[in-house]
């Protein structure tokens, strides 16, 4: 997987190499007296030849797809953070294209064990954390999900997506007053982020302030008015606050 760094430094090695044959030559032919290369010299060479000539295309095989890709490598590095992270990518792709749920949710499981594997040699990513929180999210566990973007929270407090995708999973729990403070938190961040507005303006519905949460779906409209959902959402709550005495 990493062996495009290797170009470089190769060329170091090819140079010795030739160095090398170079001077085993010298050394054979000062010895036999014969102006010719030795036979010896060329099959050291083509030896090396295919050696290289088979290790090249038997890693190209590697190179069909990612997943065959990472796949391959892992069995290699099962101790290395990125290529556990690496192919829990390819499951995670797998699964958000997935047309069946059940195997959605077992690509889903998949990625979230090589992620879980990558975070325990290295805990220090917040990207990783945060799309742990995004599968737990996925097959339900919204506890674990919350704990996932808290901890990436702690690591990156600027990134937007944590204070969305947390408060959406303490909405899912019902826990309305943990979504609002997280949700604040992102609004603090990012006062006109579309996401951000339509999610305080939903909790606010939820919580039965109507017209406090107007004002917000208003905005999102304003921001983006291609957004049907917030659409939805702005003429529902302005049909509710007409049938209001």
């Amino acid at each position: 997987m990493a062996e495009r760094f290797m170009y470089s430094p190769s060329l170091g090695f090819l140079l010795l190499l030739v160095y090398g044959l170079y001077r085993l030559n010298n050394q054979i032919r000062n010895k036999t007296k014969k102006e010719k290369p030795p036979v010896l010299l060329f099959v050291i060479a083509g030896m090396i030849l295919l050696c290289y000539t088979y290790g090249t295309i038997n890693r190209n095989k590697a190179w069909k797809d990612d997943f065959t890709l990472f796949s391959t490598d892992i069995k290699y590095q099962e101790e290395n953070a990125k290529a556990n992270d690496f192919l829990a990518n390819v499951y995670v792709k797998k699964g958000d294209s997935a047309i069946n749920p059940e195997n959605q949710r077992a690509f889903y499981h998949k990625a979230i064990a090589l992620k879980e594997q990558a975070v325990a040699i290295y805990p220090k990513i917040p990207e990783i954390q945060q799309k742990l929180g995004y599968l737990y999210g996925n097959i339900g566990q919204f506890d674990k999900a919350i704990e996932k973007y808290q901890l990436s929270i702690q690591m990156n407090p600027g990134e937007i997506y944590n204070y969305i995708q947390i408060s959406k999973a303490f909405g899912m729990l019902g826990k309305h007053h943990e979504a609002m403070e997280y949700i604040r938190q992102g609004e603090k961040i990012a006062p006109q982020h579309p996401e951000v507005l339509s999610m305080i303006g939903i909790l606010l519905a939820q919580q039965g302030n109507l017209r406090e949460a107007l004002p917000y779906f208003e905005k999102v409209y304003v921001i983006n008015p291609n957004d049907q959902q917030n659409k939805k959402s702005l003429d529902y709550t302005r049909s509710l606050l007409e049938q209001k005495p």
